[in-house]
């Protein structure tokens, strides 16, 4: 934890483990592991952003991920994820299985197997983005086999009112960032304008479907991660988080954070494919302003942690400026 954190402040660590001392966390998730499943031999990584990650080596010779996840989660929605993830294991989907479930200090912390089979790949090689496609299709299809999911209920997109919520990082201040970020805003509140017609079905769908969350192997997804990211919320919206998205890898630094409008389309199209059916026009205008909305928000982040007006070429700045109102109309 320490050699990840260095000089930043663990502000998530105070926030969900009530300590910003690095031994005195480290003890806690340990405890807790040792407690619900078996004592700690080994870290293998950790990672901090909206929520903490960590790879343990159990004493029982079992590899497992800890997260430790943001106050405001629940009780409920955490059973409810680890239920669809469950069915979704047991269906030879490529997902971690979950294992189980506890109260670390401020916070839930979710224990899964560690699966790390298949290696990353480039979100713009066409055969990646094909693959992910097919993999969220079967994804939501697959999901809508598990009852009881309304823990996973969020506000719709198309109902959305603010044009942003609070986000769960606390790096990200909108409020304190408006300035310069005028042009983001504004394509953000006609995308939600356009987004009140959505004609869009309820599903259970992943929300971060970004190619840095999964591996790959023999062309198909090996494993995705990060099933937290599960709500249910219009199809049209999922999809067009994901049309915008799956070409996303931070960490890994020298590839382009935003796809082309052209990707873009191809992604919907290889969703629809699999889904083996097309979606309407309307659909199809929702999934384009969710898109453009997605875009706004990650362009936002990047805009409030910003410490230049330079926009990089790879950022998803540039990308939303590149193409702009043209991509409420990527899919006509």
């Amino acid at each position: 934890m320490r050699a990840y954190l260095g000089d930043n402040d663990p502000l998530l660590e105070r926030r969900a483990l009530g300590t910003g001392n690095i031994d005195a966390a480290a003890a806690l998730i340990e405890e807790c592991c040792a407690r619900t499943l078996a004592r700690v031999e080994d870290c293998l990584f950790y990672r901090s952003n909206v929520g903490m990650v960590a790879g343990l080596v159990l004493a029982d010779g079992r590899r497992v991920a800890a997260k430790v996840h943001q106050p405001t989660q629940t009780r409920a929605r955490l059973t409810t994820t680890q239920r669809v993830q469950a069915h979704l294991a047991d269906a030879a989907y490529p997902c971690p299985r979950p294992l189980a479930m506890a109260h670390c200090g401020h916070a839930f912390v979710t224990f899964e197997e560690l699966r790390e089979d298949g290696v990353y790949r480039d979100g713009h090689d066409s055969s990646v983005r094909a693959a992910m496609a097919a993999a969220l299709a079967d994804q939501v299809r697959l999901a809508g086999e598990v009852p009881e999911v309304l823990a996973l209920t969020r506000a719709p997109l198309r109902d959305q009112r603010a044009l942003w919520h609070h986000s769960p990082h606390p790096h990200f201040d909108f409020d304190a960032t408006r300035t310069g970020a005028e042009w983001i805003d504004e394509l953000a509140r006609r995308a939600l304008e356009i987004l009140r017609d959505d004609p869009g079905r309820p599903v259970v769908g992943h929300t971060d479907w970004r190619v840095e969350q999964m591996r790959f192997a023999d062309g198909r997804v090996s494993v995705a991660y990060d099933w937290d990211s599960l709500v249910w919320d219009c199809e049209t919206t999922i999809v067009g988080y994901a049309a915008r998205v799956f070409p996303l890898a931070w960490e890994w630094g020298g590839t382009r954070l935003w796809p082309t409008p052209e990707e873009q389309a191809a992604f919907v199209a290889e969703y629809e494919s699999a889904r083996e059916r097309r979606f309407s026009s309307a659909e199809r205008r929702a999934i384009a302003a969710a898109a453009v909305f997605q875009s706004a928000y990650g362009a936002r982040c990047e805009h409030a942690v910003a410490d230049s007006d330079e926009i990089p070429a790879s950022s998803q700045r540039a990308g939303l400026a590149a193409y702009g109102p043209a991509l409420f109309d990527v899919l006509n």
